[in-house]
């Protein structure tokens, strides 16, 4: 999970995924079940801050709906 979040971090303007998060990802028996728990806690806490948030899944686009359906 680390590769995907550094290529983020190098090559796409804008986007910063902190260190700490890399590490609970790298650090996790389960990176995917992880990821779908930071998504949901991130987005959670940014309810009333932004209009919205860009949910990215690359290849894995049902996972969407589990972000979504944890975030309601």
């Amino acid at each position: 999970m680390r590769k995907p979040a550094r290529f983020l971090n190098n090559k796409v303007p804008g986007i910063f995924v902190p260190d700490n998060l890399i590490a609970e990802l790298d650090n996790s028996k389960e990176p995917i079940k992880k990821g779908i728990e930071i998504a949901i806690k991130s987005i959670s806490e940014l309810k009333g801050l932004c209009s919205g948030v860009h949910i990215m899944t690359v290849g894995q686009e049902e996972l969407v709906l589990e972000i979504l359906k944890g975030v309601l």
